[in-house]
């Protein structure tokens, strides 16, 4: 899944900025962060079920933001 959000950027940003782009994914996870009520407040989460969209979401503007 991370792969394709990646190719999907890269391929977005080639397009806007009319030359080839090279995107890395670096992924970095805390250690039980989704058990942890103090994270998921920091992290922005309302409810442990909102976990899964707002990690992608943050996956996704750091590949955009890293370049």
């Amino acid at each position: 899944m991370i792969k394709d959000v990646a190719s999907v950027a890269r391929e977005k940003l080639e397009e806007f900025l009319q030359e080839k782009v090279f995107l890395s994914r670096d992924v970095q996870v805390e250690k039980n962060w989704r058990k942890d009520e103090k994270k998921l407040k920091a992290y922005g989460y309302v409810s442990q079920v909102n976990y899964i969209r707002l990690y992608v979401l943050q996956v996704v503007l750091g590949l955009l933001c890293s370049y």
